[in-house]
């Protein structure tokens, strides 16, 4: 079987102008995704994004599913998002039932 993915794996997040990132899960040989998780790891930042507020994951029916990351998730950042330097990034780590994970890493600009 293969191992699940997404795309895109990377994208710039416009302090200026915030909006909704929509990936695709190509679920290879899982079924469900079990956990997201988001950091900043140059900063030594964990968050807890929580399915409904931050994301959403739609089954499409036909092996892939839609994630729509929303631009509240960067209510979880430590300080208000045009105080967060350009070029700081933010990963997005989406567990699968396979024991696999996937990552998509989001670039702060202006």
């Amino acid at each position: 079987m293969s191992k699940p993915t997404i795309t895109p794996e990377a994208a710039d997040f416009s302090k200026s102008a915030p909006a909704d990132t929509t990936l695709t899960i190509n679920w290879g040989g899982a079924t469900k995704v079990t956990e997201v998780l988001a950091g900043a790891p140059a900063f030594g930042l964990k968050f807890d994004p929580k399915e409904g507020t931050h994301y959403t994951i739609t089954d499409n029916g036909d092996g892939t599913a839609t994630v729509l990351v929303k631009k509240e998730t960067t209510s979880l950042l430590p300080v208000p998002l045009p105080n967060v330097p350009n070029g700081a990034q933010l990963v997005v780590t989406i567990k699968f039932d396979t024991g696999e994970e996937a990552k998509f890493t989001y670039t702060v600009v202006n």
